[in-house]
């Protein structure tokens, strides 16, 4: 890949610190060659080599390091000596950024693992050959309540069809990956991570729509007695509302159950459901819900298509947290492949041990442990 250097810019009315970025050198001298020899007049026009740049000065003297400044303080430069000092403002434009790592407790790379689920022929007794079939007929093995809501054979299909496209996915994101360093070592123009992005968001899809289904299947299974008892048809869909503290299970409560906002059975049931989903560590279903709401609704996602993560492959997503969108700051999602496929594998064969205490005992013993357990999300600040 060709050399790149971090681009400091500045606001040209203040000399606020506004942004930095990763850019190759050269692009980073013309930039600055041409804002020395022809300087913006105005701060509200686009300005540049091609008239697309925003309106800011450029150096490439670095800034004071992050961890050393001071609350209320921000870096301004002084164009005449080319220094940057440290000022006190009322009100600094900063562009923060956030960066979240989903990390699953242990060194991979260089390692490549892809999503087999060979792991939970340790856990599992077989029932096939295939371990993906393995664990659809240990998580589906009862007919139970299903029928009223779909049938349970077009649910193993569609769970056992996902699972497999995800291996396919990892696969082709490994290749689409080592071509992509290739090109761009070799022949830049060639490199095209848009397209390694698409298909890491494909994956990113499918392994929500599994949390997904995972989700309502124990719920129905969780709620089937209370269910036959009342006659209703009710579902739950989506996984995102079990990975929350466990005080928002009300919330959960009140939108499902209108009818039954105070009654502590469901209240129970809820939070089995809960600790059967989730265990004791949300971090990887977590992790899952953000990054995949950031690829499908963050405005600013497209700033993130160009990355290619250099020393193994990424699945990276840029959006702004819930409620945010009126405050400076943003999350860049920057998580490992093989750590994600890793994450998914431990997830799956540590629901298939508590499922497995729920039809044997009634309840989950989270006291055991989980190959989830030192999943962690570990969380880098950069301000840019």
């Amino acid at each position: 890949m060709p050399p790149t250097i971090r681009a400091f810019y500045f606001e040209l009315d203040t000399g606020i610190y506004v942004c930095s970025e990763e850019i190759p050198i050269k692009t980073a001298n013309e930039l600055l060659h041409h804002f020395h020899i022809s300087p913006p007049v105005s701060t509200t026009k686009p300005w540049g080599p091609d008239g697309t740049y925003a309106p800011y000065g450029v150096t490439l003297s670095p800034t004071v390091p992050v961890k050393d400044w001071k609350d209320g303080e921000v870096p301004m430069y002084d164009r005449a000596t080319s220094t940057w000092s440290m000022t006190t403002v009322a009100t600094p434009r900063l562009y923060l950024v956030e960066q979240h790592c989903f990390y699953s407790g242990r060194q991979i790379w260089p390692e490549r693992p892809t999503f087999s689920l060979n792991r939970l022929f340790e856990n599992i007794p077989k029932t096939s050959d295939d371990p993906i079939q393995t664990w659809i007929d240990h998580f589906i093995s009862k007919e139970s309540f299903l029928y009223q809501f779909k049938g349970p054979g077009s649910i193993r299909k569609d769970l056992k069809q996902r699972l497999k496209t995800i291996s396919e996915i990892a696969h082709d994101l490994y290749k689409k990956w080592d071509k992509n360093i290739a090109y761009a070592t070799t022949t830049p123009l060639m490199a095209n991570p848009f397209d390694y992005h698409l298909h890491a968001d494909m994956l990113g899809y499918h392994i929500r729509r599994v949390l997904d289904e995972i989700a309502s299947l124990l719920f129905v299974e969780i709620f089937q007695s209370w269910l036959k008892a009342s006659g209703e048809s009710i579902y739950l869909d989506e996984f995102a509302p079990l990975t929350t503290e466990s005080n928002t299970l009300q919330s959960l409560q009140d939108d499902l159950f209108k009818r039954y906002k105070k009654d502590s059975t469901i209240a129970a049931h809820l939070s089995l459901l809960q600790r059967a989903f989730q265990g004791s560590n949300s971090k990887f279903p977590e992790t899952i819900r953000t990054t995949n709401n950031a690829v499908k609704h963050a405005f600013h996602n497209s700033n993130s298509r160009g990355q290619l993560g250099t020393n193994f492959p990424t699945i990276v997503a840029l959006g702004k947290p819930r409620g945010k969108h009126q405050k400076n700051g943003l999350i860049e999602y920057s998580h490992s492949l093989p750590q994600i496929l890793t994450g998914l594998e431990d997830f799956l064969i540590d629901l298939s041990i508590r499922v497995s205490d729920l039809r044997a005992t009634g309840d989950v013993n989270l006291k055991k442990k989980y190959l989830s357990d030192h999943h962690d999300i570990l969380v880098y600040d950069d301000v840019y």
